[in-house]
């Protein structure tokens, strides 16, 4: 019609932008559908951060440099039995003798938490078996550092300084035969390390408890 201005064409449509972020600032990240045990979170929720995130974590544990301790395991009326490895300070030959043979004995029989079943005592370590003393559970932690602690200061002989590495390692059996073939295997350390030729030789060895697996 006349006297009408043209109509204006319609601007093009602008592409989407990022969304805008503002007044964010400070507020935790996204998380995963799932909360790790540790409540660590992750720094971003884009594809792939969540597989990233748990490889991260495996590459952690494998690179760990002192072993993990996790509570031993309770399932109705099954055993617990667990295998323990200590170590003296800068592995030092002091254990393969009569005199820390009986000292150890004495002092495991005076932390009755946990019974000690089969060990082997090397020059520079030692591999136990235990069991809990009492119910509720003790803890299994607290319990190697006391019988560390009171085997170091009440140790025979002259002064020795420190005795032990601070960490130890431990593993719960998971059924009898792990108990079986793990003694079984245990019980050659001496002979393959050349200290003996049979097995049952090796005087630094024994069982303060019989440790029995029920399920």
């Amino acid at each position: 019609m006349e006297g009408r201005p043209p109509r204006r064409p319609s601007p093009a449509r602008a592409e989407p932008g990022p969304p805008d972020t503002s007044g964010l600032e400070g507020r935790p990240p996204c998380r995963p559908h799932f909360q790790p045990h540790h409540q660590r979170q992750l720094h971003d929720c884009r594809p792939g951060s969540v597989i990233l995130f748990i490889a991260t974590k495996m590459e952690n544990h494998v690179d760990r440099k002192h072993p993990a301790h996790f509570l031993p395991l309770k399932s109705h009326n099954r055993a617990i039995i667990v295998f323990v490895t200590v170590c003296t300070w800068s592995r030092r030959s002091l254990l393969a003798c009569p005199e820390a043979n009986d000292h150890l004995r004495k002092v495991w029989e005076s932390a009755p938490a946990w019974l000690v079943g089969r060990y082997v005592l090397m020059p520079d370590h030692l591999h136990l078996f235990c069991a809990p003393g009492s119910w509720p559970l003790s803890s299994l932690a607290n319990w190697i550092m006391f019988w560390k602690s009171r085997a170091a200061a009440t140790w025979p002989g002259p002064r020795i300084g420190r005795l032990w590495q601070r960490d130890s390692w431990d593993t719960q059996l998971r059924a009898g035969e792990s108990y079986a073939a793990k003694w079984e295997y245990v019980r050659h350390n001496p002979m393959r390390a050349g200290l003996v030729i049979d097995p049952e030789d090796w005087p630094y060895q024994g069982e303060m408890h019989v440790l029995r697996w029920h399920d």
